[in-house]
């Protein structure tokens, strides 16, 4: 009987392995194009952002200032991604073994998990933000 069940299952759990083996790279991605993205953001405004510490803002307001910025564009597109995910689940019924197509605990650990990677890719640009050289950015102005 396992082997019958294991026959039936095969190409669900090969598919399912496919579909994981694209979802790393592709978590990776997400990263890597908010970093970009931050760090892009970063650069055009280390003048903004001098002027900003020579006016008294601290470390840790300029940290916060670019982090939510990376955290606002990633809550825009998981909530985009829960929505988008909650229609289109019942499609995907038949590729889904062990899992029902709207399963509370996917749509709450998966965007956790993606909200958490937007936070630490976002963290390195706000970090090299708080070290910009107040003084070479007020020179460039």
């Amino acid at each position: 009987m396992e082997k019958i069940v294991d026959l039936e299952v095969q190409d669900r759990q090969q598919q399912m392995t496919l579909l994981s083996t694209f979802a790393a790279p592709a978590l990776l991605l997400a990263s890597l194009g908010i970093y970009g993205v931050l760090s892009y953001v970063v650069t055009q405004r280390t003048r903004e952002i001098g002027l900003r510490m020579a006016l008294g803002a601290r470390p840790a307001d300029i940290l916060k200032l670019v982090v939510t910025k990376g955290v606002v564009l990633a809550a825009v597109g998981i909530i985009t991604g829960i929505i988008l995910s909650a229609c289109t689940a019942s499609m995907m019924t038949s590729l889904l073994y062990g899992v029902r197509p709207h399963d509370p605990a996917v749509f709450v650990v998966v965007p956790l998990l993606l909200f958490a990677v937007a936070v630490l890719a976002s963290y390195l640009p706000a970090w090299r933000a708080t070290k910009v050289d107040t003084m070479t950015a007020l020179r460039e102005v």
